[in-house]
C-alpha cells in the first residue's frame, strides 16, 4: 500500500481513555491530534526529559505506536488510580 504509518490513526477505546486520562476532558473528540501531536514532537520531549531514545529498532515512534502507549497508559492508571475514570467506564484488565 502506498501510504506510510505516519498518514492516519484512529484512537481506539483505551487509547481515548488513556488520553483522557494524561490530558484531562479538554482532549474530547481530539483524540487523534493529540497522538499526531506526540509523535511529531517525541524528540522534543526526551530531551526535555533527559530520555535517551533511539527509536523503536532504530525508527521514531510511529502514530500507532503512540496510539497503543495510550492505551498502556489506561490499563496502568486502571490499576494504580482506579478512582480515575475514563470515558469508557471500563475498570477491569483484560486477562
Amino acid at each position: 500500500m502506498p501510504f506510510s504509518e505516519m498518514d492516519f490513526v484512529v484512537a481506539g477505546p483505551g487509547a481515548r481513555d488513556g488520553i483522557r486520562k494524561c490530558f484531562g476532558p479538554a482532549a474530547d473528540g481530539i483524540e487523534a491530534d493529540v497522538i499526531r501531536y506526540m509523535a511529531d514532537t517525541q524528540d522534543e520531549h526526551f530531551a526535555r526529559l533527559g530520555l535517551a531514545f533511539a527509536g523503536l529498532r532504530g525508527r521514531p515512534l510511529q502514530l500507532i505506536d503512540c496510539q497503543n502507549l495510550f492505551c498502556e497508559v489506561d490499563k496502568y492508571a486502571r490499576v494504580a488510580h482506579p478512582d480515575i475514570a475514563g470515558i469508557s467506564g471500563r475498570s477491569r484488565i483484560k486477562q
